[in-house]
Parts: structure tokens; C-alpha cells; sequence
């Protein structure tokens, strides 16, 4: 990293992600039928609500401000969820690939941020790693979950 500032831009960009995440997994709970799945995305509510409170700490123990809300892109991307949602005839499904698809997205920018001279020594890192590795998981149910409701 070259400084404080591109680091906590780049948090913030992944924290605006976590919060975009909550409200997906909320948006999705409210779109899905079957229970064991709206028991999961309440758990994965519940874990992003912990990554970004991990995130909001680093960011201010580096003297930044937090962002406040989602970015666009995912405001943009929660309301084409709701449109495909509507018109298609397997609800869970669409909601599932429409999950996949944003913690695909996040999975990524984690890596980018992981790999952009992070040091590999830290608490930031080993925070920034877990969580990649839990999204992963995550990916990993949902395309199982996809393979049931499809």
C-alpha cells in the first residue's frame, strides 16, 4: 500500500460491500420460500454485520472516517435482483445465482485488496484473509444450494 489513505479507501470500498451484502441477504430472505435458506442468509446477515464492524475498527484505528451506506453499484444491482426475482418462475433460484453473483464480487475485492502490497503481517491481514475465506464458503453453500433449487 502506499499510504494510509489508498489503504482505508480500499477498506472502505470493502465495507461499503459488507453493507451491501447485509441488505442482500435481507432482500434475499424476504424473496425466498424455503426455510433453510432464509435461515442462512439470517446467519450470513448476522456474519457481515461482523465483518464490518472489524472493518469499521481499522478503518478508524488509521484516523479515517467509515462510509456510511452500500455503494450504488449494489443499490443498482439489489433492485435488478427484485426485478429478476419477480419474473421468474423458480423464486429461490434466481435469488441464489443473484447471491452467488455479489459474493463472487466481493470475493474479489478482498483479493484485490489482499493483493495490492497489503503486508502479510498483521491483524488487518489475518481479518482481511478470514473473511475471504468465509465468502468462499458461503459461495461454496450457495452453489450447492443452487444445485438443489434449480
Amino acid at each position: 500500500m502506499e499510504n494510509y489513505k489508498e489503504l482505508t479507501n480500499d477498506l472502505n470500498k470493502i465495507l461499503a460491500r459488507n453493507y451491501d451484502a447485509i441488505n442482500g441477504y435481507k432482500n434475499a430472505g424476504d424473496n425466498i420460500k424455503n426455510k433453510a435458506l432464509k435461515a442462512f442468509f439470517e446467519d450470513q446477515v448476522l456474519e457481515r454485520l461482523k465483518f464490518s464492524q472489524e472493518l469499521e475498527y481499522e478503518i478508524q484505528m488509521y484516523g479515517q472516517e467509515v462510509v456510511g451506506s452500500g455503494s450504488m453499484e449494489a443499490s443498482l444491482h439489489r433492485a435488478w435482483m427484485d426485478l429478476k426475482t419477480a419474473l421468474s418462475k423458480n423464486n429461490d433460484e434466481a435469488v441464489v445465482e443473484e447471491c452467488i453473483r455479489g459474493e463472487e464480487a466481493a470475493c474479489q475485492d478482498y483479493q484485490d485488496i489482499i493483493n495490492n502490497g497489503l503486508p502479510t503481517h498483521g491483524s488487518l491481514y489475518n481479518i482481511l484473509k478470514s473473511h475471504k475465506r468465509q465468502i468462499e464458503k458461503s459461495i461454496f453453500h450457495l452453489k450447492s444450494i443452487e444445485s438443489i433449487v434449480s
